[in-house]
């Protein structure tokens, strides 16, 4: 009996999965519609089964979680695998199932993105709730251990010491560190005085109540300011929404913008309507610059705000307007001709007309 219940979990499994995958695939075989087509390739074929065998960016070794994530991301319970070890093994002895069995969850979601080349820190994040279950009966006793205490306090004061660090550094003069507060957003370092002098309050305190607390203590301090401060601050930058409204500014009411090789989150930005040709189609090569040169030729005083990467072979000749930076890539409007070359080897039926919700729901 109990290897039949064992057998209902790869049933779940199958069933959890179907919730998606068979009306999409029931979808795409009745209708005939060539965009569900293509949609059920990019998602499932290119995006699930290619991107995970061979992945073409993120690529990493395969310790790549174990040595750069884990350690770093997975604090505390990184620190605290120095006691729960031990207790794992004699659990797994004694076939104690709430703790194997959300471990095992822990040790198959690892070894499968592990094998992967592709890999991100928040491919495993799933994992970590399990870990904590596995971790939750000895958490008790391992809290009232005086070395778990100290590593609390030393894990605490060691985030404060970085902050009061950069405030050195920055009363110090350094100048590249100035210019990287300025491109993150922030127009001065208080914020990050605000979570020095308050993390040291919350770790002293800490220190002479409670000492396991001195680490979540200076943890809540830094989540505090940085949620309701320094993110507020910086999302302007860091969201695009400052780089599209400057792009847009740019470009005349009524003047047709088109958008090349653009990141998912310019459109979310988007105060009139553009052109785009396709998203993440690098894959291809030149070829959606290529279809944007013709779009650009087809009437005149036509925009393009594309990388400055992609400014040759196809834009050359054109003139260019530097907009500024955003995504990692240094951005320029062009405006005029392009390339003949280009052009010839261009599809006009690629160009994508993009309206954004905003301005429907107006």
């Amino acid at each position: 009996m109990s290897r039949w219940r064992w057998g209902l979990v790869a049933v779940g499994f199958l069933v959890g999965v179907s919730v998606w995958l068979a009306p999409m695939l029931i979808a795409v075989a009745t209708r005939g519609d060539p965009a569900l087509v293509a949609y059920r390739n990019e998602i499932l074929f290119q995006q699930t089964v290619h991107r995970y065998a061979a992945a073409w960016h993120h690529v990493e070794p395969w310790y790549y979680f174990i040595v750069n994530v884990i350690p770093g991301l997975w604090l505390p319970f990184s620190l605290l695998l120095f006691w729960l070890v031990p207790r794992w093994a004699a659990a797994w002895r004694e076939k104690d199932a709430r703790v194997w069995l959300p471990l095992a969850w822990v040790l198959l979601a690892l070894l499968f993105f592990s094998l992967s080349t592709g890999k991100r820190g928040i491919y495993i994040f799933p994992a970590l709730p399990a870990l904590a279950i596995a971790a939750s009966p000895y958490l008790r006793d391992l809290f009232a251990h005086r070395r778990v205490r100290g590593a609390s306090v030393v894990l605490g004061a060691i985030v404060v010491l970085l902050f009061v660090g950069v405030l050195i550094a920055d009363a110090s003069g350094n100048t590249k560190l100035r210019a990287q507060v300025a491109d993150l957003g922030l127009a001065s370092l208080a914020p990050i005085a605000v979570i020095a002098g308050l993390g040291a309050l919350a770790w002293l305190l800490a220190l002479w109540k409670k000492p396991i607390l001195a680490w979540p203590a200076v943890l809540g301090a830094v989540a505090l300011v940085w949620s309701y401060w320094i993110t507020p601050s910086i999302d302007g930058q860091r969201s695009a929404r400052d780089f599209i409204r400057k792009a847009q500014a740019l470009v005349p009411a009524g003047t047709d913008l088109g958008l090349l090789a653009y990141k998912e989150q310019f459109l979310l930005y988007l105060n009139r309507p553009i052109v785009n040709f396709g998203h993440a189609r690098w894959r291809e090569g030149s070829q959606e610059a290529f279809d944007a040169s013709t779009w650009l030729n087809e009437a005149p005083g036509r925009v393009l705000l594309i990388p400055d990467s992609a400014v040759e072979p196809c834009f050359v000749s054109t003139s260019k307007q530097p907009v500024g930076e955003s995504s990692g890539d240094r951005w320029v409007l062009v405006q005029g001709e392009a390339e003949r070359s280009c052009v010839e080897k261009g599809d006009r039926s690629r160009a994508i007309r993009y309206r954004p919700p905003v301005l429907d729901q107006g």
